[in-house]
């Protein structure tokens, strides 16, 4: 996969949605009690919605695929050849993958605050906070308990869901 630099206007959207890693690993595992769940979502993500993937932006120039946390912990948890994988390349091919800005100072500290323990998952909601739909998907039950998901509704307008098909 080549890192590409994409168009300012695939920066973000409003329909668009973070999904954590956790969620493509649980796709790919049929022994996950998420696996369904997860899998059927990333369909509806790419086959039965027009929502674009959101990446973080962690580069100094241009949004970078290859600058991506998000993208780096994908690559070292998926095989490339998995169907959550091949899910996302199809994301990307057809231009659906789009970069969120930086979280200011202060979004960064009420970050560290709700999600003290677990870098990667800052970074996720860091992006999910400065998307345009401010919405992450994540089957982690343990950063994102109940308390911490209102927090983040109620202080980012963050809405941290599970892995299931929109109704």
């Amino acid at each position: 996969m080549t890192a590409v630099a994409l168009h300012e206007s695939q920066i973000h959207d409003h329909d668009d949605v973070v999904v954590d890693t956790n969620v493509l690993a649980h796709s790919d595992n049929r022994h996950s009690t998420f696996h369904a769940d997860a899998l059927e979502f990333l369909l509806w993500l790419i086959d039965g919605s027009e929502h674009n993937w959101v990446l973080d932006d962690n580069g100094k120039d241009a949004p970078l695929l290859k600058t991506s946390l998000i993208w780096t912990e994908y690559q070292e948890t998926l095989s490339q050849v998995s169907s959550a994988m091949l899910l996302f390349k199809s994301a990307l091919d057809t231009g659906r993958v789009c970069f969120a800005t930086r979280p200011s100072q202060a979004q960064r500290l009420l970050i560290r605050g709700l999600v003290p323990r677990n870098r990667k998952d800052r970074v996720v909601l860091g992006a999910a906070a400065n998307s345009g739909s401010k919405w992450l998907v994540t089957n982690d039950f343990d950063d994102f308990d109940d308390p911490t998901r209102a927090a983040c509704q109620s202080l980012l307008d963050v809405s941290v869901t599970d892995a299931l098909k929109p109704t």
